[in-house]
């Protein structure tokens, strides 16, 4: 089992609720976030957001997900990234969980 943890802007709530349910990822939960950036350059995040002189309205999905339901998902968000003229792509980790009850 691993942890999927996903950042969007709103915008892009649809398609990715669509892309989970294409993998078999029925269960989520969400909830809505305020994206923010630094004005410093060297930041490791610096194309996280579209611009620095805003907050950006954005959605936190999160999903306890069986390891092979990962790699049909990521590769769903690799191609909806690809396909963005905008510079707000999907960003999305998977984390390993050690232990759960």
């Amino acid at each position: 089992m691993k942890l999927l943890v996903i950042t969007i802007i709103d915008a892009h709530k649809p398609s990715v609720l669509k892309m989970l349910k294409q993998a078999g990822i029925s269960a989520y939960s969400s909830t809505d976030i305020s994206g923010h950036k630094e004005s410093d350059q060297s930041s490791p995040i610096k194309n996280w957001f579209a611009s620095s002189a805003i907050q950006v309205d954005s959605e936190l999905v999160f999903s306890f997900v069986a390891e092979e339901k990962i790699a049909p998902l990521f590769q769903a968000l690799r191609a909806f990234n690809e396909s963005l003229e905008a510079l707000s792509p999907i960003h999305a980790v998977v984390v390993p969980i050690e232990q759960s009850l």
